[in-house]
């Protein structure tokens, strides 16, 4: 058995969706082209419309999947101090805010993470829905059902 004493970044990606459905061409694609350079890869699947509001069930599944690579990504040749969150499109508001309450000590007491910071190491945004009142979702009455809390 081969030896390998490297730790690789872990990839944590957050496809598209429209907050509909998961966008496949933003999530096996991904993986697979950062794990051929490297990378420990994660897709992650957030909750969407058709389970009620997106928030904050969203964020409590982007912490746990970054609680998750942070303590099971070292046995597998993963560096817990090399996470990057990546998020696209929809999945890049999700990414954005698993990180923002990562830092939000009574947010993470609250859903059960603890009260020491959950952040990863760097997030990339692709084409990302930073504000919910900027143009997607079309409408006040849709963002409500995203996230009834403004």
């Amino acid at each position: 058995m081969d030896y390998d004493p490297r730790r690789w970044p872990i990839l944590l990606i957050f496809p598209g969706s429209g907050f509909i459905q998961m966008t496949e061409r933003e999530a096996e694609p991904i993986a697979l082209a950062f794990s051929a350079q490297g990378y420990q890869t994660m897709v992650v699947e957030y909750n969407l419309l058709d389970r009620g509001p997106v928030y904050p069930n969203a964020i409590d599944v982007g912490l746990t999947a970054l609680k998750y690579a942070k303590t099971q990504g070292p046995p597998h040749y993963g560096d817990a101090n090399k996470t990057i969150l990546m998020g696209f499109s929809a999945g890049s508001h999700v990414a954005a805010l698993t990180n923002a309450m990562g830092n939000n000590t009574e947010y993470l007491k609250t859903h059960g993470f603890g009260d020491s910071p959950l952040t990863s190491r760097l997030q990339v945004l692709g084409y990302p829905v930073i504000d919910l009142a900027a143009g997607f979702p079309k409408s006040r009455e849709e963002a409500f059902k995203i996230s009834p809390d403004e």
